[in-house]
């Protein structure tokens, strides 16, 4: 059996491959996470935006060599194309934490949006926060993902609807309540979508990028930072819990009442998630469209908590 000493002996066509599959699968943050709005108090992570950022950067390939850096190019390009390639009026949306990320590859990227009502008096925003995330994401791969939170605070925000949303005829049969313009627009802002990520949880992973990428997390190269897993797939999200020190998180600790805490069974996201989305649209066909999830970030710093005094 022949051996290959050199990389750049293998064929062309295989090294093309190879590069090709250290490209990462990224979720793509649209804008800033603000740590404090995401957990409780001590903070887990003190270089949050580092993950961030190292997320938005172009592959690490782009930095080997010149084929490398090409098959890079031939997949992704610089995000500002999500910017300007004829979004509607109605598509836009801004916030005082929007991000633009430097890098998008829209054969392998799902896009993930952080805001939620919450910080609409801290940072401000303009334009319709889900048709823009669902916008973005059929210029991509069709996958969205958000914050659990934003249906919370949603629901709050909502009024009684003194004059009911006028459905489209094959939406109307679905809806067991009627709906105010805002919540029957984000409805079909849904609907148009075959998934929708639901962030149930943030875990911040301590590990260096060749331990990560050892252990297969956050893609070959260990640059792709952030990383969403289906609620489906408990082996995998064991395994990032354990990489985070927090496997107890997957069981309800002895004596405890799972409702609302945040040690929960897997098989129990489901269903909260489910009395969200039911209380808020009351659409049974939204739930085939979202999965609950869990957003893993690798931090490679040796970060300590931090303490944050949140206001009653």
């Amino acid at each position: 059996m022949s051996t290959v000493s050199r990389f750049l002996d293998l064929p062309r066509a295989l090294c093309l491959r190879i590069w090709t599959s250290c490209l990462p699968h990224r979720f793509v943050e649209l804008d800033y996470p603000i740590a404090d709005h995401i957990f409780p108090s001590p903070l887990p992570c003190t270089h949050f935006s580092h993950t961030t950022h190292i997320n938005s950067q172009p592959p690490l390939i782009t930095k080997v060599c010149r084929e490398a850096r090409q098959v890079a190019f031939d997949a992704g390009t610089p995000s500002e194309d999500i910017s300007h390639s004829g979004r509607p009026d109605e598509a836009w949306f801004s916030s005082g934490t929007s991000l633009r990320a430097s890098w998008l590859d829209r054969t392998r990227d799902a896009v993930h949006m952080h805001w939620t009502a919450a910080l609409e008096p801290l940072y401000g925003s303009d334009g319709d926060a889900i048709s823009s995330l669902a916008w973005d994401a059929k210029f991509c791969t069709g996958v969205a993902s958000l914050r659990v939170e934003f249906f919370e605070e949603n629901y709050h925000e909502a009024g009684s609807v003194d004059v009911p949303a006028a459905l489209p005829e094959e939406l109307k049969s679905l809806v067991a309540n009627p709906l105010d313009a805002r919540l029957a627009k984000q409805l079909q802002n849904f609907l148009s979508l075959p998934m929708w990520m639901v962030m149930m949880d943030t875990v911040v992973v301590h590990l260096s990028r060749e331990a990560a990428a050892e252990r297969g997390f956050f893609a070959l190269l260990g640059d792709a930072t952030v990383q969403i897993i289906d609620g489906v797939e408990q082996e995998v999200l064991h395994g990032y819990y354990d990489a985070a020190g927090l496997v107890e998180r997957l069981q309800v600790p002895h004596g405890v009442q799972s409702g609302g805490h945040k040690f929960e069974l897997i098989s129990k996201i489901r269903e909260d998630l489910e009395y969200v989305l039911m209380r808020e649209y009351g659409c049974r066909e939204l739930l085939r469209h979202m999965r609950p999830a869990v957003m893993f970030r690798l931090c490679t710093r040796d970060c300590k908590t931090i303490h944050v005094a949140h206001a009653d």
